[in-house]
């Protein structure tokens, strides 16, 4: 059976609640999860251990940790996103499972008409966001809206080829979650693309209020 990394297709979905995640392939087969991990430290700088847990950290939306595991619960990532999304433009980090960086994405500023547009919609509006790599050098670009059904995003990467659609759904769970579906068009990407190819739906849904 494909993994998350193999599969071209998967979907992302919050069927147990919010920032609880399950990835599913085309056959509803579970490709992986991801949790939510508390927190109660600041981002290690420069890579190094993860944060300390910090169970009365599990309902601040000031900063989320999430794990995306396979479904033996070995760790593939995390996705670190600090600041308020409704309120700023968050710059959410993809970390190896050593905690060290393996890149973050970041909106592109778009002028303060674009960008009041981008805080007013709690980043539901069309815009661009930059992935860079733990050298801070751009890999791919998310382009597309990131809100309600319909507003899907296009990912091309460093050269302008695009390599993967993130097509963006009403979940059918619940009508105030996001359904995320992944449509890669080539499943052997170098790293680190490969992976900030794979994180980016999350990072997309991270960087979106909870409703």
């Amino acid at each position: 059976m494909a993994g998350l990394y193999d599969a071209p297709i998967w979907t992302m979905d919050e069927p147990a609640g919010p920032r609880a995640y399950v990835i599913t392939g085309p056959q509803g087969e579970l490709l992986a999860r991801a949790v939510r991990v508390p927190t109660g430290r600041p981002e290690p700088r420069g890579g190094g251990a993860l944060p300390y847990a910090d169970p009365h950290a599990a309902v601040d939306e000031s900063r989320v940790l999430v794990r995306v595991e396979g479904p033996d619960e070995t760790p593939l990532f995390f996705v670190d996103r600090a600041g308020n999304p409704m309120t700023e433009l968050t710059r959410p980090a993809v970390l190896a499972p050593d905690g060290s960086r393996i890149g973050h994405m970041a909106t592109r500023p778009v002028g303060a008409k674009g960008l009041f547009k981008a805080f007013s919609s709690g980043g539901r509006t069309t815009t661009e966001r930059v992935v860079h790599d733990g050298y801070d050098q751009v890999v791919c670009t998310v382009t597309g809206g990131a809100g309600a059904q319909g507003q899907d995003c296009t990912v091309t990467d460093a050269q302008g080829t695009e390599v993967a659609l993130i097509e963006i759904r009403r979940s059918a769970t619940s009508q105030k979650r996001r359904s995320l579906t992944l449509k890669q068009r080539y499943t052997q990407l170098p790293e680190p693309l490969r992976t900030l190819v794979i994180a980016a739906p999350l990072a997309l849904e991270l960087s979106t209020p909870q409703v």
